[in-house]
């Protein structure tokens, strides 16, 4: 069930990552309902993630999950698809954030 929750979640923040990187959509006056449409649905989800874990360790192993999907989908799919040329900088600012993830994900009890 978990890890349907997060599929849903990458579908979801795929759907805001493509609005997000799309001219047409970003600039046309559907962009804000879906992309709070897209807040709502994540955040919701999420909700409903912690409430089927059984503990505190399992809760911050989804939420590890939700991160890697949220910035699979935020950082690494525009790169990839929609044509995205960043430069070295935001290499380097995407591995801190990996880094930082583990290390406050990894860090906890």
């Amino acid at each position: 069930m978990i890890y349907l929750l997060l599929t849903l979640v990458f579908l979801l923040c795929v759907l805001g990552s493509w609005a997000s990187f799309t001219d047409r959509v970003r600039n046309g006056g559907s962009y804000l309902p879906l992309m709070l449409a897209v807040s709502v649905g994540t955040g919701f989800l999420f909700a409903c993630g912690c409430r089927l874990l059984d503990s505190k360790e399992r809760i911050f192993v989804f939420s590890l999950g939700y991160d890697v999907v949220m910035a699979t989908a935020y950082y690494l799919l525009p790169v990839l698809a929609f044509g995205c040329k960043p430069g070295p900088g935001v290499g380097w600012g995407a591995l801190l954030i990996v880094l930082g993830l583990l290390l406050v994900h990894g860090g906890t009890e």
